[in-house]
This record gives structure tokens, sequence and C-alpha cells, in this order.
């Protein structure tokens, strides 16, 4: 019998825009881990990263080491054909995806199954194009794709009907007893796979404790993990991460941390444990829960090397509809005022701003920014993405004839215009151009 050969795959995405907004494939990267654990070998092939890209695909980068990635003007879909902006592909060509099969003589063929990542629902009709051409390009059995990610516990039933043969598959639970498992060195953790990292992503926490009508945390951290948050505070387990922190803070010669937790600050103490004046820089790409800011956490975050921090604020109206109120503005200027105290400048700090959510109007978000602007702080407006299994999205998605479930593209948060009616084409860019006035 030939040994079982296994691939896995990052797909490009399609997309409005996007960028590498510290944006590795956690979850894939954490299965693999436990492959590499059970001692299974596989291959890898990520589109989103300057590793794989063979024919002078072209990244850039910022300061903050985020950056763009290589872009081709698409067709738009049919369902977006009223959106103003570009549709583009995502990642490396599929000609360097050929170069890397070739240059490590790999037959598509030969493998017993390949794993395709996902990321976000919007993304999955992209997901979709590209198995298809995937396997008719390489004559390759759809029953022997396997699609995982969050997507694929948030929308089975789409994929099932789109690609009825393909297998879903949620990666904490693909084989467990099969995977046996051993003391993994975190020289053998899977971010070795790539040759050149700007940052090392870590997770301290799983889900959320909150139950916000817009976010499936919880939903998800009860499927993966049996409840709707978790805590790392094994102290083995800390220092395992301490040890692949300062691993490959050396070997890709960054002291750039990246937590990917939606609820760091309820595990404030391993943070601490793991950071605390330890040299490392750190920035919050997920908003961070502003109501667990004290004179304590916040001289934590600064001493551990926070250059940014991004709170999720969503909405200030306080309307029965809208749960999603984190605090009321007084307690807000005071949790900025103990930021500021900390050592924070208002520059460092910036807000997450919703529109286009369930009983808001184009009012609460004028007022929620007219009141946010005084903090001196930035804000980053953003249009709602309906994320399935959550109460906002079934609202929205009742009123409008079960359209997200048909049309996944559709929960991207640059088409809020398309089919929320109070949020018009020219009243979002009216809200955008009142945060510079």
């Amino acid at each position: 019998m030939h040994p079982e050969k296994y691939l896995f795959i990052n797909p490009p995405v399609e997309d409005f825009s996007s960028s590498d907004h510290f944006a590795l494939p956690y979850g894939m990267l954490a299965f693999m881990k436990k492959m590499i654990a059970a001692g299974v070998k596989f291959y890898f092939y990520d589109f989103l990263h300057r590793d794989f890209a063979y024919n002078n695909e072209r990244y850039t980068w910022k300061k903050d080491h985020t950056g763009r990635y290589p872009e081709r003007i698409i067709p738009k879909p049919a369902l977006l054909q009223n959106t103003r902006r570009y549709f583009k592909r995502y990642g490396n060509s599929f000609a360097s995806f050929q170069s890397y099969l070739h240059e490590h003589n790999i037959v598509l063929t030969a493998f017993t199954c390949i794993f395709i990542n996902t990321d976000f629902t919007y993304h999955i009709p992209g997901v979709v194009a590209f198995i298809k051409k995937l396997t008719a390009f390489f004559n390759i059995k759809e029953e022997d794709i396997i699609i995982g990610g969050t997507p694929a516990w948030l929308m089975p039933g789409y994929f099932k009907q789109k690609l009825p043969c393909c297998r879903l598959f949620q990666y904490s639970r693909w084989h467990e007893a099969e995977l046996k498992q051993r003391s993994v060195p975190w020289q053998t953790y899977p971010l070795g796979l790539y040759k050149r990292l700007d940052y090392i992503p870590f997770k301290i926490t799983s889900g959320c404790p909150y139950q916000c009508s817009y976010c499936a945390a919880p939903f998800l951290s009860k499927l993966q993990k049996g409840k709707r948050f978790a805590a790392l505070q094994d102290s083995k387990e800390i220092k395992k991460i301490n040890r692949a922190l300062h691993y490959f803070k050396d070997r890709f010669h960054t002291n750039i941390a990246i937590p990917l937790d939606d609820a760091l600050l309820y595990n404030i103490q391993a943070l601490k444990q793991l950071f605390y004046k330890k040299g490392f820089v750190l920035y919050s790409p997920n908003g961070l829960h502003i109501r667990k800011i004290t004179e304590h956490n916040a001289d934590i975050l600064y001493n551990c090397g926070f250059k940014e921090l991004r709170f999720g604020i969503e909405t200030l109206n306080d309307k029965p509809d809208l749960q999603a109120a984190k605090l009321q503005n007084v307690a807000i200027m005071r949790k900025v005022e103990l930021l500021h105290r900390a050592g924070f400048a208002s520059g460092q700090i910036h807000f997450y701003l919703l529109y286009g959510l369930w009983g808001q109007t184009p009012d609460d978000v004028y007022r929620t920014i007219a009141f946010l602007r005084q903090t001196g702080c930035k804000i980053n407006l953003s249009g709602y993405a309906p994320v399935p299994h959550t109460l906002m999205y079934d609202k929205f998605n009742r009123k409008y004839d079960s359209i997200f479930s048909e049309f996944p593209a559709l929960t991207n948060n640059n088409t809020v215009h398309l089919w929320n009616e109070l949020f018009t084409e020219k009243i979002i860019n009216e809200l955008k151009l009142s945060l510079s006035r």
C-alpha cells in the first residue's frame, strides 16, 4: 500500500479589498500541529503568503507589519454589480501554485485528501470557485477535498449544495482518536513551515464570555471546546507558549506578537506572565473589551508592549433591540483616561464602530461618532457583516427571505447598502466623511 499523503491549502480570496492584517490561517496551523504530533507527513501551500510566491508576485508592507497581497481585477458576481468598487482576487497566482507543485514533484491525484481552508463566510463563493477549478484542472475527485475553517461550522449547508461530494471537516475533531498525540517540540510548530514571518501569532483564550447579538465566537467555542469560553491557565501550557514565542522571536528576527483572542483581557494574568517587560511589541487586530480596562490592566497592557489597542464599541445606542452597546459615554471617557495615565497616546487607541446593525439608524451612528471624537482617539468605521448562528443574523435573514443563506457574498461588510435600506451608499459615504470633519 502507498502511504497516505496530505496537502493543506490556504486559498486565494475574492473580495473588494483584502490585506494581510496579521492573517495567518491559525486554525489550519493548529490542526497541522496535531498532524506533526502524530508523526503524519504533509505538504502545505499558502496562496496568501510571500514565501509561496514563485512568479514575482508583488507584496507590499507597512511600518506596522501589515501588508497588501498581489491582486487581480476579476468580474463581479451578478449580485454585487451595483457596488462601485473593483472586485479582485487576492493572493498568489495559480501559476505560482503550479510552480510549487513542479518544484516539489507533487502530483495532486496522489494525495489521500486535500484540505482547503476558509476564513470568512463572504469568501465562500470564491473558495467554491477555486475548488471547482482545482478539481477540473488536475482531474481530482471532489470527494478527495476536505473543507475546513470557520465557514465550515457556520454555513455547512451552502457547501453541501454547491460541492455535494466534498467533505466538511472541523479541525479540532477530525480523526482525534487516530492522531496519537506525543510531545511536540516548539521548534516543529507549524509556524516553522514559513521561511519568513514578521509576527508571531498566539492565543490564550477560546470563545467569549459574552453573547453579543452579532458575534459567533461563543457558538464556535461551544462546538469546538464544549463551552462558550475557556481561558488557558495551565502553567505548563503557558510555559510551552513562552518557549515557542522566544524560539520564533530568534528564528524570524521579530519581536512582534499578535494575540488572536476574542476575549484577550479575560486572561490578563497569562498575558502578563508571557509579555510583561519581556521586550515584545504587541498589536490587537481583534476588538478588546473596554469594560475590562482598570488602572491595573491598563498598566499591564502598556508594559506588555502594546503599540496599538483596538476596542469593540460597535454602537452606543441603548435601544432594547441593540444589545451591542458595551458601555455608556461617561464610563468610556473614564477608561480612556486610565489608558492615558498608563502611557498610551490617543493615537494608539482605536474604536471599532459598526453601521447597519439591527435597529440602528444613521443618526445613531452620527451621535456615536460625535461622542467618540471627544475622546481624541481614532475611529474605525465599518459595515456590519452578518454572521450565521447569531441573533442579529437570524433577524435580518428572516426579514430578507433567507438572502444571506443563499448568497453568502452579501455577508461582506462592503455590501450593507445592497440590502439595508436605511444605509444607502450616499449615507455611508457621508458617515465616512464625517470622521474627518
